[in-house]
């Protein structure tokens, strides 16, 4: 819902037990929005948050088979 409502096009959450992620898509020139979007509603209520360590951008490419 955060995610969503901070201006991503879908989110999934993956992981299981203790762990587990949120991998959020959006278009590329969204991102710092985005992320800061995510701190302002979520995260920076979070104890212990560092945006450094718990928020990683990834920037999807053609793959090992795409050369």
């Amino acid at each position: 819902q955060h995610a969503r409502e901070a201006g991503a096009l879908g989110s999934r959450l993956t992981g299981a037990g203790f762990g587990g992620c949120a991998i959020l898509f959006t278009w590329k020139a969204h991102i710092p929005q985005l992320r800061q979007a995510m701190i302002d509603r979520y995260y920076s209520h979070q104890a212990g948050f560092n945006p450094d360590q718990h928020l990683i951008t990834a920037i999807p490419s053609q793959g090992a088979l795409g050369w």
